[in-house]
């Protein structure tokens, strides 16, 4: 933010560094008044910006996925909830199994047996394609409920 110094950053680190540190006291509030400078100052924060951004937990492709589910850490130096946020699987034509089936679960869809989310997964990810875009979580249980070749 053109001007003045993001204490986001320093917060987290401070907390990586000091796992006593209590975050409830530093990190929302950090989040908090990032937030309220860039609405006052009529400047966007960066979708991708690090700690702050919108799209800061939000994960699509296969690999990618399977690091997060296996172990967060992979891909996160810190939880989410660190900062009030939470992780969010994007669903396109990138996605693997794995997010399909963690997604269907969010949606409290049935789980399916491997033949037929490798199916749902095909399925997905060629509607994704076609549209060329995400899909949309309405658009996810038309797929998983329609019957195969409909």
């Amino acid at each position: 933010m053109g001007g003045s110094r993001s204490l986001a950053h320093p917060v987290v680190a401070g907390h990586a560094a000091r796992p006593h540190f209590a975050p409830d006291r530093g990190i929302p509030l950090s989040w908090i008044l990032q937030k309220l400078v860039a609405r006052e100052s009529g400047r966007a924060i960066g979708s991708a910006r690090p700690i702050v951004g919108e799209k800061l937990f939000t994960c699509e492709t296969g690999l990618h996925v399977q690091g997060l589910m296996v172990d967060p850490q992979t891909y996160e130096p810190f939880v989410p909830e660190l900062i009030g946020a939470k992780r969010k699987l994007l669903i396109g034509s990138k996605t693997g199994c794995r997010a399909i089936a963690a997604t269907m679960k969010r949606l409290s869809l049935p789980g399916l047996d491997d033949v037929l989310l490798t199916n749902l997964t095909s399925r997905v990810r060629r509607a994704a394609h076609e549209l060329q875009r995400l899909l949309a979580d309405h658009e996810i249980v038309e797929l998983a409920t329609m019957q195969p070749g409909s």
